[in-house]
């Protein structure tokens, strides 16, 4: 298993210790080289997929947007890792926003506002986030490792949690003192 699904797994076992019954609503993924086709085709962007989103849904599908158990709807709190199925239809929200150039910021991470989690494309793969309202990107990781890591982190330090409803939640100003201590110079995280 290379680093970066190493890494992805273990934020799916983390977040699964800390909800039981996550992993087993993000389904089972495609093998790698239909994974890779179909993000092709999803994204058409004419150059190779990001590893990191081949990597996701290889090994697992995402969740649906109608999840009936809210609880098990996030990835990061307030983010959900898009369906593999849904994947076109929220590309094209994400596209019909018109904020930044769609064929260069790749949408995984999604919420109900019409929020994302990208990851850049064509070898930089940088992650960051396009909002709605703000029509930029805004780099949050300089490296697909680096929003792992830092994922992996707020689950261990307590930045992650569940509230007493069983929902994710975050402690926002733990969360960006780790931010910022494991992604140096970027400004989201001051």
């Amino acid at each position: 298993m290379d680093n970066l699904l190493n890494l992805f797994e273990q934020t799916l076992e983390i977040s699964e210790q800390l909800r039981p019954g996550y992993r087993a609503r993000l389904g089972i993924g495609l093998p790698k080289l239909e994974a890779e086709l179909r993000l092709n085709e999803i994204f058409k962007i004419g150059m190779s997929v990001p590893t990191m989103l081949v990597d996701i849904y290889s090994l697992i599908k995402g969740t649906e947007r109608s999840i009936l158990d809210q609880r098990f709807m996030d990835y990061v709190p307030g983010y959900r890792l898009i369906n593999l199925d849904e994947l076109d239809v929220e590309k094209n929200k994400f596209t019909s926003l018109d904020l930044v150039p769609s064929n260069k910021y790749l949408p995984f991470l999604a919420n109900y506002s019409s929020d994302y989690i990208c990851v850049e494309s064509g070898g930089l793969n940088g992650i960051g986030t396009v909002l709605h309202d703000e029509g930029e990107f805004v780099l949050m990781h300089k490296t697909p490792e680096n929003f792992y890591l830092t994922i992996i982190e707020f689950y261990k330090q307590g930045a992650y949690f569940t509230d007493g409803d069983g929902f994710l939640d975050f402690d926002f100003d733990k969360s960006g003192e780790i931010g910022a201590q494991l992604n140096p110079g970027i400004s989201y995280w001051m």
